[in-house]
């Protein structure tokens, strides 16, 4: 019977916020009436002093979409606004993807604007909880550890091999001290240069190649590969069509062409994947319509209309995405 008010607009939203009523303290609106509530919308600087008095508390579900973006109409710019209007509110932020300095694409962290982080329930909770469903997720190493040591131990002391450093005491003990870092983590960190290697997108794919037959129940399932960039998703893009061309593989990442710095070689790419793709699908896709061409690798992907009873050879076996 908890008594739990639905704003119709803003100045319905003003009239609550207001009111003394103990049976008006819960709402429920948007962000975007929310920011609306301040002096440029004809919101009298009397009002918003009396709400200000009062001990107001947001909480805000989905929060990763209120620091996205920027400008006034943006998450972030609304939510900004409405800090500025009521500086003594406390936030409460609920996010299943929050943005951290690590996944942050130009926008603001949920930390900026919401503090510190109170309390997180990760799928490794959820999974025994039962609340999420369970997944495999298993490591499997392209290279020997002993091969990732020894390789940022030689960079650190500028060898080819451990012979050339063997009579350099310091040299050496530089080299040992990586070769037995307990951290290896912070190895890997040192060897990412491994990871962009050809070597290593090779033995992901022979990985993948390998185990495609039981892991798609033979082509039953299809499959979708992220990489960490667009370079990358190319490099593999090329690489299946180079040794195993009987796959159907394509790729979808962000089309926009920035023409300072490697714009070309993007935009020679898109056109390559989708003249591929065009001529293996009977499609007729081209860099204007990359939109729709999405839509349809997604329709393909999932056997939605018009794709419900493909031939397994109009059928994707991979794709490969960054991004998406």
């Amino acid at each position: 019977d908890d008594n739990v008010l639905d704003t119709e607009d803003t100045k319905n939203l003003v009239r609550v916020l207001e009111s003394d009523d103990k049976d008006e303290c819960l709402i429920v609106t948007s962000i975007q009436k929310m920011s609306r509530i301040n002096t440029d919308n004809h919101i009298p600087q009397s009002t918003i002093d009396r709400i200000n008095k009062k001990r107001v508390v947001f909480i805000v579900d989905e929060c990763h979409r209120s620091v996205t973006g920027s400008g006034k109409e943006s998450g972030s710019g609304m939510l900004l606004s409405i800090k500025t209007t009521f500086p003594r509110a406390v936030l409460f932020g609920f996010t299943g993807t929050p943005i951290f300095k690590e996944n942050a694409r130009g926008e603001m962290t949920t930390e900026v604007i919401f503090g510190d982080m109170l309390h997180k329930y990760t799928l490794a909770s959820g999974i025994p909880d039962g609340n999420v469903l369970g997944f495999d997720l298993y490591r499997e190493d392209t290279f020997p550890e002993h091969d990732i040591r020894e390789a940022v131990a030689l960079r650190a002391v500028e060898a080819e091999s451990f012979e050339e450093i063997e009579k350099d005491k310091e040299k050496v003990e530089i080299y040992n001290k990586i070769m037995t870092e307990t951290d290896m983590l912070k190895i890997e960190d040192e060897a990412k240069s491994l990871y962009q290697s050809e070597s290593h997108h090779m033995a992901v794919i022979n990985k993948i190649v390998e185990e495609r037959p039981m892991l798609s129940h033979n082509g039953k399932f299809h499959a979708i590969l992220a990489t960490k960039n667009i370079p990358e998703a190319i490099e593999y893009y090329h690489l299946f069509k180079e040794h195993y061309p009987e796959y159907n593989v394509t790729a979808i990442f962000d089309d926009s062409i920035d023409n300072n710095g490697g714009g070309e070689y993007k935009e020679d790419a898109i056109l390559e994947i989708l003249d591929d793709y065009n001529k293996k699908f009977d499609t007729t896709f081209q860099q204007s319509t990359y939109a729709k061409y999405k839509k349809d690798v997604a329709k393909r992907l999932a056997h939605k209309m018009p794709y419900q009873h493909l031939e397994k050879d109009k059928q994707l076996d991979l794709l490969i995405v960054v991004t998406q």
